[in-house]
């Protein structure tokens, strides 16, 4: 092997990040399970690195989204149940931000990272921050509906701001998203609609 690619999670490990949008040398504090784990495979493949030679590069993702996402995902949620013309849910006050990322740049800053950069670590997002009730309007309006959204209580805390600053991708390796999000919420809303109860992809 001589090269490792790992994709871990920007938003996990950046929980409540007193910086938003947050950089790579934030001094981390996941709060998860989920979160923790992530970082444990960060630590164990830079100290792996350093003691059998092997080149490794951390994907920081932030909130991916795009055709073929699991339904409980953020904006497959929002569309399948806007298209049975039912009021999606939102838990919490939607107020709270995200840092949504097209997949296709994600691919594309995948490609780039298992070919450059060296025993480091780059965020992989938009760095930009958008409610979910903002979100939620956008697809409304994509959808052709007038469907307002039922807000719930928390199932469990969760950060209330979240984006990833792409300062350090953008200026080592010219890598940036450049499908911006109401291009990338149609795109993925017509896959939706060509793809019917195939929910899930192939």
């Amino acid at each position: 092997i001589e090269k490792v690619v790992f994709i871990s999670s920007g938003g996990a490990l950046y929980e409540n990040a007193a910086k938003v949008p947050t950089k790579e040398d934030y001094v981390v504090h996941p709060t998860s399970l989920y979160g923790l784990a992530n970082l444990s495979i960060e630590k164990y493949i830079e100290l792996y690195s350093k003691i059998h030679g092997i080149n490794f590069t951390v994907a920081r993702l932030a909130n991916v989204y795009g055709p073929g996402q699991w339904e409980s995902g953020l904006v497959p949620s929002l569309i399948l149940k806007m298209l049975k013309n039912e009021p999606p849910i939102i838990y919490g006050t939607g107020k709270q931000t995200r840092d949504l990322v097209y997949i296709d740049d994600v691919v594309q800053a995948l490609m780039l990272l298992a070919e450059k950069g060296r025993n480091a670590i780059y965020n992989v997002g938009s760095s930009k921050e958008v409610t979910l009730n903002d979100a939620h309007a956008m697809l409304r309006d994509l959808v052709g509906v007038k469907i307002k959204a039922i807000y719930q209580s928390l199932r469990a805390p969760e950060t209330k701001r979240s984006a990833l600053s792409i300062i350090k991708i953008k200026k080592e390796l010219g890598w940036q998203a450049v499908i911006n999000m109401k291009e990338g919420l149609a795109r993925t809303l017509q896959w939706y609609k060509d793809h019917g109860n195939n929910k899930q992809g192939n």
